[in-house]
């Protein structure tokens, strides 16, 4: 099977980047939010807990 070349042109609409960077982040803080990263106990502040 032969692959075919595809060209497109993509025109951003106003304020994308904006939209886009807050999409991101959200993404961020659901990751974040749902496990400790590294397993490491950690307070809200992303603080290491010390007994």
């Amino acid at each position: 099977m032969r692959a075919k070349e595809i060209k497109m042109e993509v025109t951003y609409t106003e304020g994308y980047e904006r939209r886009f960077t807050e999409a991101c982040l959200k993404q961020i803080r659901r990751g974040h939010d749902s496990s400790p990263e590294d397993g490491r106990d950690q307070n809200s502040d992303g603080e290491k807990k010390t007994a």
